[in-house]
């Protein structure tokens, strides 16, 4: 076969104009930044032991703890620990962390780090000052039992008590409906609320026990954020701790506990108890602690053997998060030898676990979403939507067909008929061909630079929650950074106020691309990255992002918020409706105000002015929550719900508020995802509680992302997007006569 020349030359301009356009928009392969180490490394004498997970166990994606310790010659020489693991990604991150010194040597001796997959190794590296490696240690990945992103985790401080008797199994898949960690030792509680955020919820045994005398104040501390960030907490009281109502060291406890402990009696005719259960197993009497003046909810009093009514059962707000407490010892007597203990203990874990749900069957359900979307969870559908930059056009492959079916066109038939048959000069097609194609490349250069945007863009989304009690203020922030070109950036957070913002990367629950639990990497060849820790404040440093990618960051904070004033609400006796006085505490103005109690909703008015107030009475007339959060309408005289649409990227305020009541909102079985990786974000049981909760929006940002370009100063950093969301948590006063179940 003969190939005519021409052709070959309009066939070789054809491929070389379409190699510069894939070149000029494949992402580029970042150059690392040279290692600022010294070449002699030595490494000390004893070798340091480093723990990681909660109990030994990890949860892919989420914050994990790390402890490591250290022989004796190099407590006073450590300056920094470097600790080693991959992110969500596949690509390597470095936490760089700062280790306080006292006159006697190190005194950190943890910190809170994320990995991101599964079975990866955690190294660490003990630096000076001058930045030399004195000692370094891997983690077997085998001592660390890993868990998937979306698996529910319990962590049971002194003893589970029973709990591990509701995990049910799925041989064929090997999945447990969730996992029960006891840590009974005080050297396995974190100091920080981030050690427990991987958990959905914390059972607390109290008992005069060695454990809860050695447990330190920031030990405690650590607990107490974690519940009033939105935690759970299911407490069990035993044996009075003598010194319990007295000892400042219990001042944590004594506020997980909802009233004043002042006897203990005995409970003999446990009858109502057996009937809540439904069951035929009878149950001795036990003992139960008296409360003087119990706060909260009360599920369920019980009558002692001195006829004295004792809340026995009582659910109760604790900041943002709820605490259910049981006047008695489920891990001890009479009820640990009760048959149908687990009967009690599903009442109680219902709301923070999903029991129902056999092992497996979430993610085959979510299976079908997760193929063609990538993702499975509600913060999956969050990172799609940020994603999504105005700026930033993107070109179907449908375009880029028709472009290439254009340019063939023509060379071909075209160039053909203008060169032969028109002008009857085929040495011409050499000219129009070249020009045609020379001219097709600038103009996908052209092209590229319009839609791909050089400098930076930022898309962020935040919510504050505050308690209107202590002023107490709950910060989250997720933020997209998109680069046309390849850079390694630097970002950090700043707060209005000051407050240290602890800045992160983000990942992705399930198995598609770019997921936790996903094989593939999809970052190849970026390289690595650090994250500088610094107390509670954190700055990440040479992130790389690929020509027209993002980066996606998360950030979190606790704080203090002045209020201006104070609303005074209380409940309508028989109705279960609010009213009173509601008052916006801020320093600016709330947009698109809403209103939760319990299973109701006020729209109020579109926007409430700084310090304003307005009053709520029997002509604010609630609706049903089921009719906001379904999207509930009106259809030939019938209520039809309008299903959520996973793959819908420019709803993120109905997103938001999906997040902030997922289960409210029927859960997985209205969104068809599910809640998992930032389960915390839920208010569903806080509105089973004596809380309002009053949603909207603020016109200003509490935290700003700021990102600078390493190889580019100067480049500009544009926020497309900076939604900011606030929860106002309020207390509401209840009527004299409501009480607990008889």
């Amino acid at each position: 076969m003969r190939i005519d020349p021409t052709t070959l030359s309009r066939l070789g301009l054809l491929v070389t104009a379409m190699l510069h356009a894939a070149s000029a928009a494949c992402p580029q392969v970042l150059a690392q930044e040279p290692a600022q180490r010294p070449a002699d490394q030595p490494i000390a004498e004893g070798v340091p032991h480093i723990d990681v997970g909660l109990g030994g166990y990890a949860k892919v994606g989420h914050f994990c703890p790390v402890r490591w310790r250290l022989p004796s010659p190099l407590q006073n020489e450590i300056a920094v620990v470097e600790l080693e693991c991959v992110d969500g990604d596949g690509v390597v991150v470095i936490y760089e962390v700062e280790v306080s010194r006292t006159g006697q040597g190190a005194s950190s001796d943890r910190a809170v780090i994320r990995i991101g997959r599964a079975g990866g190794t955690v190294t660490g590296r003990f630096l000076s000052e001058e930045g030399k490696i004195l000692a370094s240690q891997e983690v077997d990945a085998q001592a660390v039992q890993w868990l998937p992103a979306d698996q529910p985790l319990v962590a049971a401080i002194g003893d589970s008590m029973g709990l591990e008797e509701l995990v049910r199994s799925n041989t064929s898949s090997g999945t447990t409906t969730f996992t029960t960690v006891t840590l009974d030792r005080v050297e396995q509680l974190p100091t920080s609320w981030r050690g427990y955020a991987a958990c959905d919820c914390l059972v607390l045994s109290i008992r005069d026990t060695d454990l809860l005398r050695e447990i330190s104040p920031q030990q405690w501390r650590a607990i107490d954020d974690y519940i009033r960030r939105g935690g759970s907490c299911i407490a069990s009281m035993g044996e009075q701790i003598d010194d319990l109502n007295s000892n400042p060291h219990y001042a944590v406890l004594r506020s997980l506990i909802p009233g004043q402990p002042i006897a203990t009696g005995e409970i003999r005719a446990p009858g109502l108890l057996e009937s809540l259960v439904s069951t035929d197993q009878p149950l001795e009497s036990f003992p139960a602690v008296v409360l003087a003046q119990p706060r909260g909810k009360v599920e369920m009093t019980l009558v002692n053997h001195l006829s004295r009514p004792t809340p026995w059962w009582i659910r109760f707000a604790h900041g943002h998060g709820t605490v259910q407490f049981i006047a008695s010892d489920l891990g001890r007597g009479a009820i640990a030898r009760w048959k149908d203990r687990k009967l009690l203990w599903k009442l109680l874990a219902d709301p923070y676990l999903d029991l129902e749900s056999n092992p497996g069957q979430t993610d085959a359900t979510a299976a079908g979403t997760s193929n063609y979307l990538g993702y499975s969870d509600l913060v999956g559908q969050l990172r799609a939507s940020l994603d999504q930059f105005a700026g930033v056009r993107v070109v179907t492959f449908g375009q880029v067909t028709l472009i290439l079916l254009l340019v063939l066109v023509a060379i071909g038939p075209l160039d053909y008929y203008l060169s032969v048959r028109w002008l009857r000069r085929p040495d011409f097609s050499w000219y129009f061909s070249g020009a045609l194609l020379v001219g097709t490349s600038l103009g996908l250069t052209a092209l590229y630079r319009q839609i791909r945007p050089d400098e930076l863009r930022i898309n962020t989304v935040q919510i504050v929650d505050v308690d209107a009690t202590s002023g107490r203020t709950d910060g989250r922030i997720w933020s997209h950074v998109y680069s046309g070109r390849a850079h390694l950036v630097d970002a950090s957070a700043v707060h209005r106020h000051g407050t240290p913002v602890r800045l992160d990367w983000q990942g992705l629950p399930g198995t598609g691309l770019g997921g936790l639990d996903s094989s593939l990497t999809t970052e190849h060849g970026m390289p690595p990255y650090s994250i500088r820790l610094s107390g509670a404040r954190s700055s990440i440093q040479r992130a790389g992002i690929s020509a027209a990618g993002t980066k996606s960051m998360a950030g979190t904070w606790i704080g203090h918020t002045e209020l201006a004033g104070h609303s005074e609400l209380q409940e309508l006796a028989g109705v279960d409706q609010v009213s009173g006085t509601l008052v916006n505490p801020f320093d600016c103005d709330i947009r698109d105000a809403v209103l939760f109690y319990h299973n109701w909703f006020y729209r109020l008015n579109s926007r409430i002015p700084a310090g304003g107030s307005l009053s709520i009475g029997l002509d604010n007339i609630p609706k049903d929550i089921s009719r906001k959060l379904n999207d509930r309408r009106s259809f030939e005289q019938s209520e039809l719900a309008v299903r959520w649409d996973p793959s819908d990227r420019d709803s993120i305020d109905r997103l938001i508020e999906l997040m902030m009541f997922h289960q409210a909102a029927s859960g997985t079985n209205y969104t068809s995802l599910q809640h998992r990786y930032e389960m915390q974000l839920d208010f569903s049981n806080l509105l089973s509680t004596d809380r309002a909760i009053l949603v909207g929006q603020l016109d200003r940002p509490e935290v700003k992302l700021q990102v600078e370009s390493r190889d580019r100063p100067s480049l500009e950093a544009i926020q497309e997007l900076d939604r900011v969301y606030c929860r106002l948590v309020i207390p509401v006063a209840q009527p004299a006569s409501k009480s607990g179940r008889r």
